[in-house]
């Protein structure tokens, strides 16, 4: 929703991978969520380049 006031806009990979391996909710992290998220997709059989490397990149960039 572009009228709420935490809308950011388009954000380039550098700062995707910053917020998806630092950013927590009440459900968890945003990193375990994309790795559930591509995990389901290639269940799917869905593969999805972006999605690859954002997972890669987040995980490289978080400890846990």
């Amino acid at each position: 929703n572009p009228q709420h006031e935490c809308y950011r806009g388009r954000l380039d990979e550098d700062a995707v991978v910053e917020r998806m391996a630092t950013g927590h909710g009440m459900l968890g992290s945003a990193a375990e969520y994309l790795d559930s998220t591509v995990d389901h997709l290639e269940e799917q059989g869905i593969h999805d380049r972006r999605l690859w490397r954002l997972r890669q990149r987040v995980n490289a960039r978080t400890t846990r």
